[in-house]
């Protein structure tokens, strides 16, 4: 599991590395143990797919995927969000469900977001929480020539 996570990450992460609007994020629960990583690909200003991994002390972990879009960006990919999202490697079984979330983007890169979703598992209900510093690594111009994050 722990490897799946690591490798599915690392795979993203360079396959697409350089891009414009792509990002990685982590959770600050590392500090307890828990190592949380997500990598979101914007296709537009207003649409980004992510991929999020998780691993607890106890060895299990999950992995889901998420559609956000974003409702009114002013950076792209930025400010409030709604979306969809898949798990399938978790404790709570295979499903998905439905996510809201606020992304809040320096001009430098850095930015900070935080989510709340929830949805219908084959064990169960399925929780959606996030908490996530993280960094841009591309850059756009936009019409105006000015380069945004």
């Amino acid at each position: 599991m722990k490897r799946l996570v690591i490798f599915s990450m690392s795979l993203l992460f360079l396959t697409h590395a350089g891009k414009a609007q792509s990002e990685v994020k982590m959770s600050p629960a590392v500090l307890g143990g828990i190592l949380a990583l997500s990598y979101e690909h914007g296709f537009n200003k207003d649409f980004g797919l992510e991929l999020y991994g998780y691993l607890i002390p106890d060895g299990s972990g999950g992995l889901s995927l998420a559609g956000k879009y974003y409702l009114n960006p002013r950076l792209g990919l930025d400010r409030f969000h709604v979306g969809i999202f898949l798990s399938g490697i978790s404790e709570f079984g295979f499903g998905g469900g439905f996510l809201a979330g606020m992304k809040i983007v320096a001009r430098k890169g850095f930015l900070f977001e935080i989510g709340l979703g929830v949805g219908r598992g084959t064990d169960g209900t399925i929780p959606h929480l996030k908490l996530d510093f993280g960094y841009r690594l591309g850059r756009k111009k936009t019409s105006k020539g000015i380069e945004m994050p």
